[in-house]
């Protein structure tokens, strides 16, 4: 994100073959509010985990997924969002056992620095 943000909703959407079991969500900050970021110093806070299903579950199509989060509260206050995508679905589309989100779009709204 280019400023500060209150988080107010993140959609994911996964790819129909590349489609991970689940996904860590984690926001980030820096101790420093004033000057500009220092990557090495971010505090990543974890805000928990999204489960994927096998698209042999829920489509015959191998539709994509979507899920959306919506938060609420000062807790959704971030400077960064960090996405760990874990092991993949097994299926034959995807023989390199690779995962990929498609889209990732979130709802903000910026807060000034005190």
């Amino acid at each position: 994100m280019e400023s500060r943000s209150s988080l107010e909703r993140l959609q994911f959407m996964m790819h129909h073959s590349m489609v991970a079991t689940s996904m860590e969500i984690w926001l980030g900050d820096v101790p420093d509010k004033n000057g500009p970021p220092d990557l090495k110093k971010v505090l990543f806070q974890k805000l928990g985990n999204l489960d994927w299903g096998s698209n042999r579950e829920h489509s015959s199509s191998g539709g994509r997924q979507m899920q959306t989060v919506e938060l609420e509260g000062g807790a959704s206050q971030a400077l960064f969002v960090k996405l760990v995508l874990k092991k993949n679905h097994i299926n034959r589309q995807n023989e390199y056992n690779q995962v990929r989100e498609d889209l990732l779009r979130y709802t903000n709204t910026s807060v000034k620095s005190q």
